[in-house]
């Protein structure tokens, strides 16, 4: 489940150690899905976001 708080989006689901992973798999090349390639277009600006947290993120 993604979430806002203070400005920041959560991943409310994920537990630290999915998080890691999705970050070396994305260093090796890999793309991401789901909660973390949202995670990633909010981040970066690059990639889609779901509609309701574009609003959110302006």
């Amino acid at each position: 489940m993604l979430g806002v708080r203070e400005g920041a989006l959560r991943l409310d689901d994920h537990t630290d150690e999915e998080l890691r992973r999705e970050q070396t798999l994305r260093a090796m090349g890999g793309a991401s899905a789901g909660c973390f390639a949202a995670r990633e277009a909010w981040l970066t600006g690059a990639g889609r976001l779901p509609r309701a947290l574009v609003a959110q993120r302006r």
